[in-house]
């Protein structure tokens, strides 16, 4: 973005905003000498141009050629010229958005449009008077600077071919690039002179639209999202002039128009900067307008391509989700008699044992059937009852006597007796032999 060649003097560049078209001043009760214009939008660095008859001139507040105000529009339908509100109703000289300042009353009783690339030179060529002119119902100056002029008769193809209003799609579609094509009856530079002669300025940066997704404008510019930056080159008396999207205008065929040249500003003798007024955000006041021109399409047949049909922007496909890694499996599940820390950790869901280190998973038993629980087992407890490890089995009577001989019930035989009196005696043998 080129932002930064200007972005230090945004407020230059938005709020001293040379973008009147027409001087306020009330028509005067004789005619004047000569001509008198006021500061409006000019295309700064551009050549003259005879080739594109649909970039019109706008004259206010007298004849054609009898300019007051000059400013410039785009024919879009043979009898439909789209420009800046300001080039027709009251405006101050300094515009700041923050200000919130509205339109004035119309600044003339009169206004003239010509297809030829000279307005103030001549007074014959090309000019087709105003009937009727329709703005938007809101009148706030920033993000409204759009006026649609219905002619008093139809401009010949002969003499000129209408260009495309960008109505049909969003301005952010991606048919779409980002660069314009400027073509205005403006001054050359900010001071000089040259206003009322055509002259063109292509390649020019868009260089920021609200809300779009690539190419945001700063927040601390404060702009309508129905407006959008550009580069240098416009400047006092380009104001409603087309910005013709380079692409289509290369085509060599009517070319689309993104909107019109609602402000600039001005370092010394350089215009700096330039913000223009959506077609697309006015869509239905164009339309509608269209609509009530052609007399329902009755003087003329609908524009092809048609774009009073809308298309929305294709919807961006996000392809297949991520692919996510497998869950882990769950913990494989303890069975009956294994160590358990918990009744989680067990098919059955039961873990039992005498203390919390010493437990093992059980099952659900019937104290009412000895086979309820494996060998080993015991069905204890109630509601539920479990199956509780047995207690040991007593291992029989231990009898003390006074010999400190142990004995346990045996066989009948009493042999187990005579082999301990034997080596008894064969003890008591040695020790005696020892003596």
């Amino acid at each position: 973005m080129r932002l930064g060649l200007w972005g230090a003097g945004a407020a230059l560049s938005l709020v001293v905003a040379a973008a009147a078209c027409s001087s306020g001043e009330p028509p005067p009760s004789k005619p004047r000498s000569e001509p008198i214009a006021s500061v409006a939008q000019a295309i700064q660095g551009g050549a003259v141009d005879q080739d594109h008859p649909y970039a019109v001139g706008v004259c206010g507040g007298g004849r054609g050629g009898q300019c007051r105000s000059i400013c410039s529009g785009t024919l879009i339908l043979p009898n439909v010229v789209v420009t800046a509100r300001h080039c027709v109703d009251q405006a101050p000289q300094e515009i700041r958005c923050i200000d919130k300042a509205d339109f004035g009353p119309r600044s003339f009783n009169q206004y003239w449009i010509t297809t030829h690339y000279q307005s103030t030179n001549q007074t014959t060529i090309g000019w087709h008077s105003v009937q009727g002119i329709a703005v938007p119902k809101n009148d706030l100056m920033c993000g409204n600077d759009i006026a649609l002029l219905v002619l008093d008769d139809l401009v010949d193809g002969s003499e000129a071919t209408p260009a495309i209003p960008n109505v049909h799609y969003a301005m952010f579609d991606p048919r779409y690039g980002k660069k314009f094509t400027a073509i205005g009856y403006g001054i050359t530079s900010a001071g000089g002179g040259g206003s009322g002669t055509r002259r063109i300025l292509q390649n020019m940066d868009i260089l920021c639209i609200p809300g779009d997704p690539k190419i945001d404008c700063p927040v601390s510019l404060d702009l309508p999202e129905s407006e959008f930056v550009a580069g240098d080159g416009v400047c006092s008396g380009d104001s409603g002039s087309g910005a013709f999207d380079q692409v289509s205008f290369a085509a060599g065929g009517p070319p689309i128009s993104f909107g019109v040249a609602a402000r600039a500003g001005q370092d010394g003798s350089t215009c700096r900067g330039s913000v223009y007024t959506r077609l697309d955000s006015h869509r239905d006041l164009v339309v509608q307008t269209a609509i009530a021109a052609s007399q329902n399409w009755t003087l003329y047949p609908k524009p092809n391509p048609d774009w009073t049909v809308y298309t929305p922007p294709p919807v961006v496909d996000a392809g297949p989700p991520p692919t996510q890694p497998p869950p882990p499996p769950p913990p494989s599940l303890k069975g009956f008699g294994e160590a358990c820390g918990s009744g989680d950790d067990c098919e059955s869901g039961r873990c039992l044992g005498p203390s919390p280190d010493d437990q093992r998973c059980t099952k659900t038993c019937d104290p009412a059937s000895e086979s309820s629980c494996p060998s080993g087992y015991v069905c204890e407890g109630e509601s539920p009852s479990l199956c509780a490890v047995a207690a040991p089995a007593s291992g029989g009577t231990t009898t003390t006597t006074t010999s400190g001989c142990s004995a346990t019930p045996g066989p009948a035989d009493p042999t187990p007796w005579r082999w301990g009196l034997l080596a008894l005696g064969l003890l008591v043998s040695r020790r005696r032999r020892a003596r």
